[in-house]
């Protein structure tokens, strides 16, 4: 499946992963959910990196709203593609 930079997906991502970036405050720390994984909206940035994906995260999930951040392909779970309305549907805090 291709899609183009500037769309938006939901990536679910290894827990710890998330957790320890979280401690860097790159991401927004989430309560503690007894999950081996952690869901945040982003938008495509980059998606032909050979590690990874670069997407900018919402800014509910980011102390960082100008930035970028890069997520290696090992720590992602699942992707979905979101249209206009499927954000409503997510249960984000």
């Amino acid at each position: 499946m291709e899609t183009n930079p500037g769309r938006k997906i939901a990536l679910a991502v290894d827990r710890e992963w998330y957790k320890t970036i979280a401690k860097h405050r790159f991401l927004k720390d989430s309560s503690l959910v007894e999950h081996s994984t952690e869901v945040f909206a982003a938008v495509v940035e980059d998606l032909s990196g050979l590690h990874g994906i670069w997407v900018k995260p919402d800014e509910r999930f980011t102390d960082f709203p100008a930035g970028s951040l890069f997520v290696p392909w090992s720590v992602i779970v699942a992707a979905v593609l979101l249209g206009p309305d499927d954000e409503k549907k997510l249960c984000f805090p």
